[in-house]
């Protein structure tokens, strides 16, 4: 019974995925652009410069790290310019993302790990090696 236990759990720790992840340019056979670890957003890999870091508790994004410069603040929908009260940038409709409020332009549609221009039938632009959280797209849009 513990043979089997620890098998169980060096195959969990093996194959389990971590958090970190990529963005690719266009689908999953294009250039590396962003790296995803924890709360961090990196150029190209692991080793990469720091761009920008997600504020989980404030909902804000910030330049480099948790001191850094505030650039962004969103509340589930909208995305606002440095906090709730600065200018409306994006906005959040389903798979949709629109420019400004809810009767904006469509800019992105959302077609599961694949970001695309305006529609589902629009050219890709950004391909992620897993499925992102609406922070994680808006630092890849905004970028």
């Amino acid at each position: 019974m513990k043979r089997i236990l620890a098998i169980f759990t060096i195959t969990l720790a093996l194959f389990t995925p971590g958090k970190a992840q990529t963005v690719h340019q266009k689908d999953r056979w294009g250039a590396k652009l962003f790296y995803f670890d924890g709360n961090t957003m990196r150029q190209k890999d692991r080793w990469g410069e720091k761009l920008l870091f997600y504020d989980a508790g404030a909902n804000t994004i910030r330049m480099k790290d948790r001191w850094g410069e505030k650039l962004l603040y969103f509340d589930g929908e909208t995305v606002y310019q440095v906090d709730r009260w600065g200018a409306k940038l994006l906005y959040f409709d389903g798979t949709t993302i629109r420019m400004k409020d809810r009767w904006g332009e469509k800019l992105y549609y959302i077609d599961g790990n694949t970001l695309r221009l305006k529609d589902r039938w629009g050219d890709p632009v950004f391909y992620f090696d897993f499925m992102p959280a609406r922070w994680q797209i808006i630092c890849a849009i905004m970028i």
